[in-house]
């Protein structure tokens, strides 16, 4: 599927840091913007207001290889220290809500990269975009309405941050097209992506 969006995602924006003396890849990243995103219980409308209201709690969440899961169903990465030694990779950090979006880091511990996701590390290493999707416990109004011409089956009206998905190979629900990925700025292109 090629994607036309607004974005330049740019590897040199890539570089390598150390957090509690081990080796990180530090990756800007667009984690979320305002509009319909089609996450798993079906499109839903996030407003600036929303977005740029849970900032601050969104430093120090994990970052995972797509979203953890137990016997099938969604679950917190921070719920076990079973869960995170499984899917944790990484540490959102310098998180702000700027120009319309949720803006970050993702810290990402090279050693941990490897052990968790080869597919990961190849997708980063080839200079691949990558998309993101964000994990959030939500309060929705169960409102239908449209935004921009979309349709959406209600509105966030808040959002506790848990963690942030890296989706080597898959589509987030703030895709690379709705302006979300890394590493990220913005220009004109193209990017294939699979759909999730």
């Amino acid at each position: 599927l090629l994607l036309h969006a607004n974005f330049d995602f740019d590897y040199s924006l890539l570089h390598t840091d150390t957090l509690m003396g081990r080796e990180h890849i530090v990756m800007p990243v667009v984690m979320l913007v305002e509009g319909v995103h089609v996450g798993s219980g079906g499109p839903v409308y996030y407003s600036e207001e929303v977005i740029s209201t849970f900032v601050e709690m969104w430093n120090g969440r994990p970052v995972t290889v797509k979203h953890p899961e137990m016997n099938g169903q969604g679950v917190s990465a921070c719920g076990s220290p079973e869960i995170m030694d499984f899917w944790v990779i990484g540490t959102v950090l310098n998180v702000e809500f700027d120009d319309g979006k949720l803006k970050a880091e993702v810290w990402i511990d090279k050693e941990r990269l490897y052990l968790v996701s080869e597919e990961t590390a190849a997708w980063i290493t080839e200079g691949k975009p990558l998309e993101v999707s964000t994990g959030l416990y939500t309060y929705l109004d169960d409102t239908p309405g449209v935004w921009n011409g979309e349709e959406f089956i209600a509105t966030v009206l808040a959002a506790m941050p848990d963690h942030l998905a890296l989706l080597p190979g898959q589509r987030g629900a703030c895709s690379c097209s709705d302006g979300c990925g890394g590493p990220r700025l913005n220009a004109e292109g193209d990017v294939d992506v699979k759909k999730q």
